[in-house]
């Protein structure tokens, strides 16, 4: 069966609505032939990629994709500039080494409870995954934000992929509101490239 890796977002995990939502409605499909798989991802940047890319080498003829919220959405810029996978971005975090300063030492995860620490060092590790514009392919990206983001300012990922598809609402949040409306039009997009 054919996969799509969904990358949740800092301080969130497999237990997220947006995941959840993504989950069940591709395992409504009429097809049924895709599986959406959501690891959940340690705090450190540079262990979780190691993760994501281990899954993606050790099932690289089923992996057809990636899809990503917030930070997820960060890795999953990576991964296809990377493995050239087609993705889909959910507010992602553009510049989250400048974004998570602020969590820099003790957090508690919502979802499960853990204390875990940010240390100064992520923040090293998730510049160093920094894509420039020249190593990704717009045609192969679908970016869905919304202007009302609380946490990020939407032009930087508009700026970054400007002929992507884009989903743009106005309004919103950094949740990204009425998701599931988005969740046809994302599976359409996977199809379309024939990746599926």
């Amino acid at each position: 069966m054919k996969k799509l890796l969904y990358l949740h977002g800092f301080n969130s995990s497999p237990q997220s609505e947006k995941a959840q939502l993504t989950s069940a409605f591709f395992a409504q499909r009429a097809s049924a032939s895709i599986e959406i798989v959501v690891p959940a991802l340690p705090p450190e940047p540079r262990t979780a990629m190691t993760k994501i890319k281990t899954m993606i080498n050790q099932e690289k003829n089923d992996v057809v994709g990636l899809i990503g919220s917030s930070l997820g959405g960060f890795y999953s810029l990576h991964l296809h500039a990377q493995f050239g996978l087609p993705a889909v971005l959910i507010n992602p975090a553009i510049r989250p080494y400048e974004l998570l300063q602020a969590y820099i030492g003790e957090n508690i995860n919502p979802y499960t409870d853990e204390r875990y620490e940010v240390a100064p060092q992520h923040m090293e590790q998730l510049l160093a995954l920094k894509v420039a514009a020249d190593d990704i392919n717009d045609q192969n990206l679908f970016l869905l934000t919304q202007t009302d983001d609380e946490v990020l300012d939407f032009r930087q990922a508009c700026e970054l992929m400007p002929t992507a598809k884009l989903w743009l609402d106005y309004g919103g949040d950094h949740a990204f509101q009425n998701f599931a409306k988005a969740l046809p039009s994302i599976c359409q997009f996977f199809d379309q490239i024939k990746r599926i």
